[in-house]
């Protein structure tokens, strides 16, 4: 196999550009980690070094949610009309179509894969966004006529609030759309803690999706080792949701940190059916565990 060590070091120096990024509230930011450390990710092809990605802090974790605590609570994103979300998520899949060979490079470089299986993921990442954007248009309330002659009861949905996405090192990009589109089209902001191996793709989605015009603060990257970030992320009090791909091991210890923390509805949903739940995902579908915690419906 040839090696084009122009284009790697092209792409090198990209991603050096690109170390970590987080949105805030008022703008886009790239920056580097706040204790200043990153992590080199060597090429599984040939050793050498293909990028530095920010090796984020606890601090890193807590400015993130931060930020997609506060979109949340102005109501800037699940207030938008379901229509208006759609159109991003289309202009996002279409972006991701645009750069698609740019990203099939990366995530093949970074995980090691053939090429053509990359962009395979890539463009499946782009369908999958497609099919969140159809789901905004089909929440609607729910009646319930059933509680007698002079009543009414009508069930509404609504955002959980900030979801931590947790995604694995060998399909990076699509294991991340198996999960960003719906949190986004359910009206949910994000935090992505991508694999520190392959993080390469993550930050260029969240730099397509501010090209999409997606506000500031709703798709947030904090990029490190796991049992920094990642840990910190599964423990943090304002974060409403984990999703979880990758190894049982550690699926284990997210869905105990999840079945342990208090709902953060107050102690009255327990008397409605309010769950935390654990589900591992079936052969051929994503793989390992997937932990959540599970509200009723507010009604």
């Amino acid at each position: 196999m040839s090696i084009d060590c122009k284009r790697i070091q092209a792409y090198c120096r990209r991603l050096n550009d690109v170390q970590q990024n987080l949105q805030s509230l008022d703008q886009w930011r790239r920056t580097g980690a706040s204790n200043n450390q990153h992590i080199e990710r060597l090429s599984p092809a040939h050793g050498g070094l293909l990028a530095r990605f920010a090796s984020g802090t606890e601090q890193d974790v807590d400015t993130a949610v931060a930020h997609a605590k506060a979109l949340h609570v102005a109501g800037t994103w699940a207030a938008l009309p379901g229509s208006e979300r759609a159109k991003l998520l289309n202009r996002l899949a279409e972006l991701i179509e645009r750069d698609a060979d740019r990203l099939a490079q990366i995530e093949a470089e970074e995980v090691g894969k053939p090429i053509v299986y990359a962009k395979g993921e890539v463009l499946w990442s782009a369908e999958l966004t497609r099919f969140a954007a159809s789901w905004p248009g089909r929440s609607r309330a729910k009646p319930t006529p059933h509680l007698g002659e002079d009543k009414l009861g009508l069930v509404t949905r609504q955002a959980r609030g900030v979801v931590g996405l947790i995604v694995p090192w060998n399909f990076p990009m699509v294991c991340l759309f198996q999960k960003l589109p719906y949190a986004l089209a359910a009206g949910c902001p994000v935090v992505i803690k991508p694999s520190e191996l392959t993080s390469g793709t993550a930050l260029e989605v969240a730099r397509l999706a501010t090209e999409a015009g997606f506000p500031a603060g709703l798709i947030n990257v904090v990029t490190g080792s796991g049992s920094v970030v990642g840990e910190r992320l599964t423990r943090h009090p304002d974060v409403s949701m984990i999703s979880f791909t990758g190894s049982t091991r550690v699926g284990k210890q997210i869905a105990a940190t999840a079945a342990g923390r208090p709902d953060p509805r107050g102690p009255g949903t327990g008397r409605q059916g309010g769950q935390r739940g654990i589900r591992r995902c079936r052969p051929g579908r994503s793989a390992g565990w997937r932990a959540v915690r599970r509200d009723p419906q507010p009604g």
